[in-house]
C-alpha cells in the first residue's frame, strides 16, 4: 500500500477538531505513553479506514468474477481463461490452478471442449499440491478417442458416452453434492462429500491440449425445462410458449438481496426476476418479474399479473429485481422503474420464464444483500464515548460535537454471505 495514501488517511482522522495531541501539553511520562499509544492506534486506524473505503467503492472485490484467474501455471500457455500445453512431455505434468473459490454452498466449473484428440482433464480441488490428475478432487478426463470418462482423485468412475468439439463441461456442487453434466445434461453423480474451499484444477498430458473458456461461478441452476444453460445464462431450445426457463438452487432465507441479468437481443420474448416455490416455467410462477418484450418493451409483472409498461430497452441494458427492508423494487440500468406493494415470502431465488425461440437471459447473478446497501454499510464510523452523558446524546439522535476524549472508531460490517 502506497506510504502516502495511509499519510492522507492519517491526516484525515486527526484533523478531526480534538483528535490531534498537543505533544506542549503532555506533562508526565504516563501522558507521554499514552499520546504514543495513540499515535499508533490512528495509524493502523488509518490503514483501516483506507481499506473500508476501498470495499466500499468497489464490491467486486467482495464478489468473484465468473471468469478464471490462473495461478500456478506450469508447462502452459494462459490465453484470458484458457489454457494450452506448451511443454514436449507427453506426461500429466502441466496445469494451472484458479485463484477463484467456492468458499461454501454452490458452486461450478465450465469449459470447453476444443479438440477431440488430446488427453486433458478439469474439475473441482480442495487444494493444488501439483499439475498431475489424482490432484484433481473431481474430474472430467476428454481422452484421445473423444470418450468422457469421470475421475476422482485418480480414481475412474465409468466412462459417459463420447464428445465432440465445442461440447460444454459442467463440474458443479450443491447441498454438498458433486454433478457432472455436459451440454446441460447430466452424466454422473458423485457419492463422495466435497471439501471446501474448493478451486479450479486442472492437468493436460498431450502438448497442444486445450481447455478453452473456462469459467467459475456460484450459480447453479435447477429445474431447467427447455433450455440450454451455459454459466450463469440460459438459452431457450424448445418452441414458442412460456413453458421453458430454470430457477437457482441458490436461495436467500431473509434479508436483503438481488437478482440482476443482462438483455442481449431485442426481438424475444423472456422474463426473469424472484420466485419462490418454482412450481413451473410459466410466467405467473415469477412473484416479482421484469418482462422484455420482442418490441423492446419493459413490463412488470407480479405472479402474472402486470404493473405496467415501463419505456424502452437496448441490447446491454442491466435490470435488476432487489429487495430491500422488505420492499421489492425493479431497476434498469440503475433507474428505478417500479415500487412494488406486495411483501415477498421468503425464501426468495432466481426464477426465469423464456416464450420465444432463441431468447436468452444473459449473465443472471443473485446476491445474498444489496449492492447499495452493501456500501452503505461498508464503513461505518462511530465514536466511543469515555462521558456518558455525550453518548446519550448521540444515541438519542441529537447533534454533539465530538468530546475531546472520543476515541474514533472505523467498523466495517461485512456482507452477510450466501
Amino acid at each position: 500500500m502506497p506510504l502516502r495514501f495511509v499519510g492522507l488517511a492519517q491526516k484525515f482522522i486527526t484533523s478531526k477538531k480534538g483528535g490531534k495531541g498537543n505533544a506542549r501539553s503532555v506533562r508526565s511520562i504516563g501522558h507521554v505513553a499514552w499520546s504514543r499509544s495513540v499515535a499508533m492506534t490512528k495509524s493502523w486506524l488509518a490503514i483501516i479506514f483506507l481499506l473500508c473505503c476501498l470495499l466500499s467503492l468497489s464490491p467486486a472485490l467482495l464478489w468473484a468474477d465468473d471468469a478464471v484467474v490462473w495461478t500456478n501455471a506450469s508447462g502452459v500457455s494462459v490465453t484470458g481463461n484458457s489454457l494450452t500445453k506448451t511443454n514436449s512431455t507427453s506426461a500429466w505434468d502441466s496445469g494451472a490452478a484458479s485463484l477463484n473459490v467456492i468458499r461454501n454452498g454452490y458452486g461450478f466449473v465450465e469449459a470447453t471442449a476444443t479438440e477431440t484428440n488430446t488427453e486433458r482433464m478439469i474439475g473441482l480441488s480442495n487444494g493444488d499440491t501439483d499439475q498431475n490428475y489424482p490432484d484433481i478432487d473431481f474430474a472430467v478426463y476428454l481422452n484421445p478417442v473423444a470418450t468422457v470418462i469421470i475421475y476422482e482423485t485418480g480414481t475412474s468412475r465409468g466412462s459417459f458416452g463420447s464428445y465432440a468439439a465445442g461440447d460444454r463441461f459442467r463440474i458443479e456442487v450443491r447441498y454438498g453434492v458433486v454433478r457432472y453434466l455436459k451440454n446441460g445434461s447430466l452424466l454422473y453423480t458423485s457419492g463422495v462429500n466435497p471439501k471446501y474451499p474448493l478451486r479450479v484444477d486442472t492437468s493436460l498430458k498431450t502438448q497442444g491440449a486445450t481447455l478453452t473458456n473456462v469459467r467459475v461461478g456460484n450459480l447453479v441452476w435447477a429445474n431447467i425445462a427447455g433450455v440450454a444453460t451455459s454459466a450463469d445464462s440460459l438459452t431457450k431450445t424448445g418452441a414458442s410458449g412460456w413453458n421453458a426457463g430454470g430457477s437457482s438452487t441458490n436461495t436467500i432465507e431473509s434479508g436483503d438481496g438481488f437478482v440482476e441479468f443482462t438483455a442481449t437481443e431485442t426481438n424475444t420474448n423472456r422474463a426473469a426476476g424472484f420466485g419462490s416455490s418454482d412450481v413451473d416455467q410459466t410466467l405467473s410462477d415469477i412473484k416479482f418479474a421484469i418482462v422484455l418484450h420482442s418490441d423492446a418493451t419493459v413490463e412488470v409483472s407480479e405472479s402474472g399479473t402486470s404493473r405496467g409498461s415501463f419505456g424502452v430497452y437496448a441490447g446491454g441494458d442491466r435490470f435488476r429485481v432487489e429487495c430491500v427492508g422488505g420492499t421489492v423494487r425493479y431497476y434498469q440500468n440503475g433507474s428505478n422503474l417500479y415500487t412494488s406493494t406486495v411483501t415477498p415470502t421468503y425464501p426468495l431465488r432466481a426464477d426465469s420464464s423464456l416464450d420465444t425461440t432463441g431468447a436468452t437471459i444473459t449473465n443472471l447473478s443473485l446476491e445474498t444483500q444489496g449492492l447499495q446497501r452493501r456500501r452503505q454499510r461498508s464503513n461505518v464510523c462511530r465514536y466511543r464515548f469515555r462521558d456518558r452523558s455525550h453518548a446519550q446524546r448521540c444515541r438519542s439522535g441529537s447533534r454533539t460535537r465530538r468530546p475531546p476524549r472520543a476515541i474514533w472508531i472505523v467498523q466495517s460490517r461485512r456482507p452477510a454471505a450466501d
